[in-house]
């Protein structure tokens, strides 16, 4: 068209990113160059220009979605999560203010189940989906419920059906492949799963591949059909008539066959176990970096396949449900590099927007996921909905360097009581028709453990043996009414070798398959432990309620009479008691304070506060040393001493930091595009960083919060062809005591 055109033209080439940043630019364009973006867009436009004596003659152009560089995608620091699904003919015309309004309240992942174009032009990090055959709508067939056949109650979506299990993983791999390429932080894999609705107690799974797998995984545990039936109390005349009895037939029998029960539901929790296990695996060679997450996780159950130490086998991320302090036996079986972001928003406003914030971050969260009832984040209208604007200000101190100082540099002092997680007692109890008490049971010691300042985990039954010499030193047994004869010895030896057992109500008066037995197996131990055993015989959540309303009288005096026999167990263990006190006015000290002790690797304290109780009161944070306060939540310095004085209640929650000295800048300089600083008074801390362009205007693309090392950090500002010249500025703050320096940086 253009005849000896590149002697008379010239040819100019553009390369922009989604922040709309020129990269690269060049009148004698290469047919390959290399280069590497230091900000995680997926999205990059090339323009080339024709042009002849400064006149354009024609211009073309396409675009490119590419993967951004793998350190661009590690989830290093407190990330702010939501989703979007609007639909309708405007919404195409609202995308751009939409994503400056989630800019602005500071979004950093954005799941969008309308696809990646949202996200990834607006430079928001992005989430896949992949389907799985657990699901969360699962009900009974409609013919079971009338018929009430049993041979029925087989899954439409099983996870033993080659056929099904083929078909989900071809749409999975594809589906993972797409995702892959758009750089998701993780995989969700779905929301609120559960083999049947929220765990609701439906006998699946009865298809012809699942009877066939569990009667093999009865071969392997009985050997021979007599001993099956003798277990069962059953008569079945060959292995290919075995069926398990369902809980109505158990309680019709006065819980003659509830082994064969307990069998199914321990083979259908490792079912699921298996199935994610293998489910990942082929995720991971789709790609190689996936993160398996599940949203919206549902409590512990004795149905749908809810066995949390199974199912952290395979997880690494989880959006978190709140109930049943499922967050505590969650992070206490995940893996090190295990990733939470709990769910908040709905409805809740107030305090009731702030509580769960702070107190997902004290137990290890590395971002929060928001979500408002009927359109996400915003009303229709474009205004924060209530939920999301009472809970700004947290997220903004959080995400602003807060979380990121908790993620990197403070953990949890020592953890010397262990809370045992059964799942087969949790069984028992709900064929105990008392399913509820038992959760509530194993919350109230969770709650005793915050009130005392007493750092816990659970710990599952197999990982008994050895525990005293695993450093705990208290083993609380919740009604854990199920118990294996080796499960039972382990308990004994932990007593032996200088543990201390705290037992409410009788252990091991079922086996492990939730048969009954004659008597007790840690009745003998239970009764005569001396002075290694705590037992309570009855079993009493009462305190769940009571904290509700500690300033009552009544309630406060129960309060304070249950906390004083749970610290004179602690004490009789050699565990501290509230080394960090939160006093009133009067002295007395704050009941229903639950108290998260951390520690950094120089020794730094932390003590975080948190309550129920909407009720504000002026309160004294006791330190055993001396040193600078620092409250984390509000940004304030509480002065110098061992004592310092704030505000608590549950909207005003208490995260003080003591260090010996204050903390603040000590160095500062510019090399080149490079910011290098010291800091003084602590050796690891985090510094947030904001850049500012030579107009005054913020570029929060270019903002960093930074961890400090041995009291040095630096930070490369990721400047492109395109921004402006002139005197730029860097805010730096260190996140502890609000210390800030200004710095020039000249372009």
């Amino acid at each position: 068209m253009y005849p000896n055109w590149e002697k008379k033209c010239k040819l100019r080439v553009v390369i922009t990113d989604s922040y709309g940043r020129t990269l690269y630019t060049s009148s004698s364009p290469k047919n390959r160059f290399r280069y590497t973006n230091a900000l995680p867009s997926r999205y990059f436009r090339i323009r080339a220009y024709l042009e002849q004596n400064g006149r354009l003659i024609d211009t073309n152009g396409t675009f490119c979605k590419v993967r951004p560089a793998e350190h661009l995608l590690k989830w290093d620091d407190y990330k702010l999560v939501s989703i979007i699904y609007w639909r309708g003919l405007d919404t195409p015309y609202r995308m751009r203010r939409v994503a400056e309004i989630y800019r602005q309240f500071g979004l950093d992942v954005l799941m969008n189940c309308r696809g990646f174009d949202f996200p990834v032009l607006n430079n928001f990090h992005t989430t896949g989906f992949v389907s799985n055959l657990i699901g969360s709508q699962n009900y009974p067939s409609k013919e079971y419920l009338k018929t009430g056949n049993k041979m029925l109650l087989a899954r439409k979506n099983c996870l033993s059906d080659p056929e099904k299990l083929k078909k989900s993983r071809e749409k999975m791999l594809k589906s993972a492949k797409n995702s892959y390429r758009h750089g998701v932080l993780f995989h969700s894999i779905g929301d609120e799963l559960a083999l049947s609705r929220s765990g609701s107690p439906v006998e699946f799974c009865f298809s012809d591949t699942c009877l066939a797998g569990f009667r093999n995984f009865l071969k392997k545990r009985y050997g021979t059909l007599e001993k099956l039936n003798k277990v069962w109390q059953s008569g079945f005349s060959s292995w290919e008539k075995v069926l398990p009895y369902t809980k109505e037939e158990v309680w019709k029998a006065k819980e003659r066959h509830v082994a064969s029960w307990a069998d199914h539901r321990e083979f259908m929790d490792s079912l699921v176990e298996k199935y994610l296990i293998d489910y990942k695996k082929d995720l991971r060679s789709a790609d190689p970096t996936a993160r398996m997450e599940n949203s919206g996780t549902q409590a512990p159950n004795a149905y749908g396949g809810l066995d949390w130490f199974k199912l952290m086998n395979s997880l690494d991320c989880l959006q978190n449900y709140h109930g049943q302090e499922q967050m505590e036996l969650q992070r206490s079986f995940g893996k090190s590099d295990y990733l939470s972001i709990p769910w908040g928003g709905y409805r809740n406003t107030g305090s009731a927007s702030v509580y769960p914030l702070w107190k997902a971050a004290m137990l290890g969260s590395k971002g929060h996921s928001m979500w408002c009832l009927h359109s996400g984040l915003l009303f229709p209208d474009l205004r924060f909905q209530d939920a999301a604007k009472d809970a700004m200000p947290s997220l903004h101190r959080l995400r602003g360097g807060v979380g990121k100082l908790l993620m990197d540099h403070f953990r949890p002092v020592r953890q010397q009581v262990a809370i045992l997680h059964s799942q087969n007692s949790l069984r028992a109890a709900f064929i105990e028709k008392r399913m509820n008490e038992y959760r509530d049971l194993w919350c109230k010691y969770v709650l005793l453990c915050r009130h005392s300042g007493a750092e816990f985990r659970f710990v599952d039954v197999t990982e008994l043996p050895g525990l005293y010499n695993k450093g705990f030193r208290l083993l609380i047994l919740p009604d854990t009414k199920a118990l294996s004869d080796k499960e039972a010895e382990a308990i004994k030896k932990f007593a032996a070798d200088g543990g201390t057992v705290l037992a409410e109500g009788m252990a091991g008066t079922r086996y492990e398959n939730c048969v009954k037995r004659k008597t007790p197996v840690l009745k003998k131990f239970l009764y005569a432990g001396g002075k290694k055993v705590i037992f309570r015989d009855e079993s009493d959540s009462d305190y769940n309620l009571l904290i509700a309303a500690p300033d009552s009288k009544l309630n406060g005096r129960q309060v304070r009479s249950e906390q004083r026999q749970f610290a004179a167990a602690l004490r009789k263990s050699g565990i501290p008691v509230r080394m960090v006190k939160l006093t009133d006015k009067s002295g007395a000290e704050v009941v229903e304070a639950e108290i998260y002790l951390k520690r950094s690797k120089e020794g730094i304290p932390m003590a975080g506060f948190l309550t129920m109780n909407n009720t504000e009161k002026q309160v004294t944070v006791n330190f055993p040393g001396t040193g600078h306060g620092f409250d984390l939540v509000s940004g304030r310095y509480l002065g110098h001493g061992k004592q310092y004085k704030a505000v608590f209640s549950k909207g005003n929650p208490l995260l003080v930091v003591q260090t010996r000295a204050r903390p603040g800048f000590s160095g500062v300089k510019v090399n080149k595009n490079r910011l290098e600083f010291k800091v003084s008074g602590v050796a690891g801390t985090t510094v947030a960083i904001r850049i500012f362009d030579p107009s005054g205007k913020e570029i929060p693309a270019y903002g960093k919060r930074i961890s400090v090392y041995n009291g040095q950090g630096s930070y490369d500002i990721p400047f492109a062809v395109s921004d402006a010249k002139g005197n730029w500025r860097a805010e730096l703050c260190e996140v502890i005591s609000n210390s800030l320096k200004n710095i020039i940086v000249k372009r």
